[in-house]
């Protein structure tokens, strides 16, 4: 009988297979601890990985260890997939811009998803974006430029770059309480309530981030009222 078929050669062969069969059972446990389905994915990958050589040592089960092999493949696609999927986007000027003056509380690819629900508009000096009084069926933020907040035609605060207009009407679905004219020439972006709705039903995740971000953005209106009149934009 060649060496290497030694008895304690065959033991210390069995040990270590016994010790890959319990190294993979510790990460399956620790894979049904963790959140995070990256890490989850990796640690399925490396369990995987690590119970091979009983599949093919010591219990010569050829057919499981193939099985082994598609489920490390599937696992690893998975993964290269979630990698490029979390890769920090290349933002135009335009995003840059909302993202450092709005959107910061969401991840840059969040607030693309967001954008991509928007339409780009464009208002002349004195148009009128939101009428007092109605009920709004769209969310508006402004991207450039400046507009006056009225109520019953006298001026009450100003917005500016990375505000919203008409998120408490929005959020609460209530009459507007006040009148937005564009001050200046103006370029917003116009989210439709039912078009939001829609992806909300799918994308949780999505409503969350719009709605912290608009969270934000009423905090620093809030901050920024001083006297009667607020400057309502942020210092920028």
């Amino acid at each position: 009988m060649p060496e290497w078929f030694s008895q304690d050669n065959c033991r210390h062969v069995a040990a270590s297979v016994f010790t890959c069969l319990n190294m993979a059972n510790v990460i399956w446990v620790i894979c049904y601890v963790v959140r995070d389905v990256l890490v989850l994915r990796i640690l399925a990958v490396l369990a995987m990985i690590t119970i091979m050589p009983h599949f093919m040592i010591g219990g010569h089960d050829y057919h499981a260890a193939w099985w082994n092999l598609l489920f490390i493949a599937i696992n690893s696609t998975w993964i290269v997939l979630i990698l490029i999927e979390r890769r920090p986007p290349k933002l135009t000027p335009d995003q840059q811009k909302l993202y450092e003056l709005t959107f910061q509380g969401c991840t840059p690819r969040q607030m693309i998803q967001l954008l991509d629900l928007a339409q780009w508009k464009a208002a002349e000096p004195e148009e009128v974006l939101v009428e007092q009084g109605v009920h709004l069926e769209q969310l508006i933020l402004v991207h450039s430029g400046t507009a006056k907040v009225k109520i019953n035609g006298r001026a009450v605060a100003r917005l500016g770059d990375g505000d919203f207009v008409g998120e408490m009407s929005y959020l609460s679905d209530e009459p507007t309480t006040a009148q937005v004219v564009a001050r200046d020439h103006l370029r917003y972006l116009v989210w439709k309530r039912d078009e939001l709705e829609r992806t909300f039903e799918k994308r949780v995740e999505l409503e969350s981030a719009l709605n912290g971000v608009i969270g934000v953005n009423l905090v620093d209106k809030l901050s920024s009222v001083t006297g009667r009149a607020p400057e309502l934009s942020k210092t920028r």
